[in-house]
C-alpha cells in the first residue's frame, strides 16, 4: 500500500513519511517472521542445523540499522 501511494503525486514531507511508513512495515514484518520462528523451535516444528559461515555474512546489516 504504501508503494502505491509512493506513486502518487505527494509533497517532500508526505514523500518522507511514505517511506518510513513502508520501512516499518518491512521492519514489523521481519520481526514477527522472526517470532514465528522462536514459536516454531520451542514447539520442536523446526529442525536446526550448525552451518559454517562468515562473520560478515551473518551479520545481516545489523551495523547499518545501528547508524543514526
Amino acid at each position: 500500500m504504501a508503494t502505491l501511494l509512493e506513486s502518487t503525486p505527494l509533497t517532500a514531507e508526505q514523500t518522507s513519511y511514505s517511506q518510513a511508513l513502508r520501512q516499518s512495515g518491512t521492519a514489523l514484518l521481519a520481526l514477527v517472521n522472526d517470532v514465528l520462528d522462536l514459536s516454531r523451535i520451542e514447539a520442536n516444528k523446526m529442525t536446526l542445523s550448525h552451518e559454517w559461515t562468515s562473520p560478515a555474512r551473518a551479520d545481516g546489516g545489523c551495523g547499518r540499522t545501528a547508524r543514526p
